[in-house]
């Protein structure tokens, strides 16, 4: 079952009016998920539905360029004692899906890993139009596959329409 694209949306687009085919295309949707908003493989670079990472890095400087969309965040680490802390959230500061120390602020000494543990993507009633017509497009696809059109043409069309949501790297 699809997270957020909709299977009668989907038949009605292709002026599909009959139930013979919906295991099929409901297959193509799911595909067309996981291809968009796979986190390191997809056309986003990002996931799609919200979900929740946690990370570790061998400080806080890479901790701090790395986070794209990041709705919350956590950062703990090992200090110098062998003990487990979480920084103070008036440390730092999350704004644009970038963490970066707060004014006046240093990081703490730490002794091991920094891990931090942040929410990234949309809630499936929030996810941009652009993304979901971009599923569908690939769905659509698949289902009735056009040999004049070069599938890597059409990955680049993807990239172009979400231009502005997608991740260049990961």
């Amino acid at each position: 079952m699809s997270d957020y694209l909709d299977l009668a949306e989907f038949k009605a687009m292709l002026f599909v009016t009959f139930n013979d085919d919906d295991a099929i295309l409901q297959s193509y949707l799911d595909a067309a998920e996981q291809y968009i908003g796979d986190p390191e493989n997809g056309i986003l670079n990002r996931p799609v539905l919200q979900q929740t990472f946690t990370e570790e890095w061998p400080d806080f400087e890479g901790c701090v360029k790395y986070p794209d969309g990041v709705n919350a965040a956590t950062i703990t680490y090992t200090d110098t004692g062998g003990n487990t802390q979480t920084v103070p959230p008036q440390v730092y500061t999350v704004q644009g899906g970038i963490i970066s120390l707060a004014h006046g602020q240093s990081w703490p000494a730490h002794d091991g890993p920094v891990t931090i543990t942040y929410q990234a993507g949309w809630p499936a009633t929030q996810i941009p139009q652009i993304i979901r017509q971009m599923g569908y497009v690939w769905a659509a696809y698949q289902y009735r596959p056009n040999a004049e059109q070069d599938p890597e043409a059409l990955k680049d069309t993807l990239k172009f329409m979400a231009s502005g949501y997608r991740r260049p790297t990961i």
